[in-house]
């Protein structure tokens, strides 16, 4: 261990360690809405791990339906 200074050594780790926490790039949340033609390449998971595809079925729309914005 005489070759390695112990003190710049862990000063240098801690340092990087830090560096690389704050230079961590931020995740960006992106909605995706299924739509009739990209239905079949969306795969969800629930909380207890049951996998699942959508089915497309036309129904009435209520009173209280949520208008999606068109995605650009």
């Amino acid at each position: 261990m005489g070759v390695i200074n112990v003190p710049v050594f862990l000063c240098s780790l801690i340092f990087g360690l830090v560096y690389m926490y704050f230079s961590e790039p931020h995740n960006k949340e992106v909605i995706v809405y299924p739509t009739k033609d990209n239905s079949d390449q969306f795969q969800f998971k629930d909380k207890i791990d049951n996998c699942f595809q959508l089915q497309q079925k036309m129904v009435t729309c209520s009173s209280d339906a949520e208008e999606i914005p068109v995605q650009i």
